[in-house]
């Protein structure tokens, strides 16, 4: 993902989206 190139919000919901469904990229 493009880490620093989005919000700190934006962020947060994608640790949340990484965390709930660890088997995809959002991690990345």
């Amino acid at each position: 993902m493009l880490h620093g190139c989005v919000s700190p919000a934006v962020e947060i919901e994608l640790k949340s989206v990484c965390s709930t469904r660890s088997h995809t990229r959002a991690c990345d």
